[in-house]
């Protein structure tokens, strides 16, 4: 279990393109730390444990807002183009184009 969670802590991590240090620094724990926990030179700890879990947790909720925020952006975005793309066709009616 303890080394499930670190490779999909660390699988996450690479995913989301953070450093070591990065999420050293959101666990609250040195990169060195972090590293050894990593590399399996230290045993996981029970209140080490629970920061990964809470951690792996936001992370996941924390990429499903940023699509779902992506998926807004992208709707407006479109809805302007059309607009857009309905005004210049107006336009070059009007100029007999």
């Amino acid at each position: 279990m303890t080394t499930d969670l670190i490779a999909r802590t660390e699988a996450r991590r690479r995913v989301l393109r953070l450093s070591q240090q990065q999420l050293a620094q959101q666990l609250g724990v040195t990169q060195g730390h972090y590293s050894k926990l990593v590399r399996r030179q230290i045993p996981l700890a029970p209140g080490a444990e629970t920061k990964l879990k809470d951690w792996l947790e936001r992370s996941h909720k924390d990429s499903d807002r940023k699509g779902e925020e992506a998926e807004r952006l992208a709707g407006l975005i479109a809805l302007h183009a059309n607009g857009l793309s309905d005004a210049v066709k107006a336009f070059l009616k009007e100029q007999g184009r």
